[in-house]
């Protein structure tokens, strides 16, 4: 999921001249990375080399470099304000008429 807008958050960093331990970027997009064994190693004789997918944030540094990271280092900024933006057309207190599930009736 790539998005038009970026979306200001923090990643988490292990620099040492970090006073916080996390530093500013803008959030470009989610998407899914798709790798193999062979993609870390010069031999597959002995290896399976099956896919293996994990999720990956590309993020804008201060410099603007582009760079990947693990999705569970970011930290969106604001994530309240982000969220309200997306409206949920029904009532939150009658979600089972939403989804098409039928309420369980006392007899």
């Amino acid at each position: 999921m790539l998005t038009n807008d970026l979306v200001p958050c923090f990643v988490q960093t292990f620099k040492t001249d970090s006073k916080t331990g996390y530093e500013k970027a803008l959030l470009v997009g989610v998407f899914d990375k798709t790798t193999t064994d062979l993609d870390c190693c010069i031999s597959s004789s002995s290896r399976d080399t099956g896919k293996t997918r994990q999720p990956v944030a590309v993020v804008m540094c201060k410099d603007g470099r582009l760079q990947e990271v693990n999705v569970r280092r970011v930290v969106i900024d604001g994530s309240d304000e982000v969220f309200d933006m997306y409206a949920w057309m029904f009532n939150e207190d009658d979600i089972t008429e939403q989804l098409g599930t039928m309420r369980k009736v006392d007899e």
